[in-house]
């Protein structure tokens, strides 16, 4: 089962997220996340190349509350998703 890592969790609107990356060949990845009520509040596209390469989010008006979040492959396939709680 793949499993996404998220920290620091809580944070205060910056994280890293990682994921296994198997082929250790560079690869095309997109982080997407969405507040509770459903609305994007960040998406940005990332290259990785090592088995858990970091993928740093920054979203300095994200407003207390716990976020979803989504990591797609270059196709725009659903790899995995995770939480994050925004605490200021």
């Amino acid at each position: 089962r793949s499993q996404l890592f998220v920290y620091t969790n809580p944070s205060q609107g910056q994280f890293q997220v990682r994921f296994y990356n198997a082929t250790n060949t560079a690869s095309a990845r997109t982080v997407v996340v969405y507040d509770a009520k459903g609305a994007r509040v960040y998406r940005a596209a990332y290259t990785v190349s090592g088995p858990y390469d970091m993928m740093l989010v920054d979203i300095p008006r994200a407003s207390n509350g716990t976020y979803i979040i989504y990591l797609l492959d270059a196709s725009g396939n659903k790899l995995a998703t995770g939480r994050v709680v925004v605490q200021r």
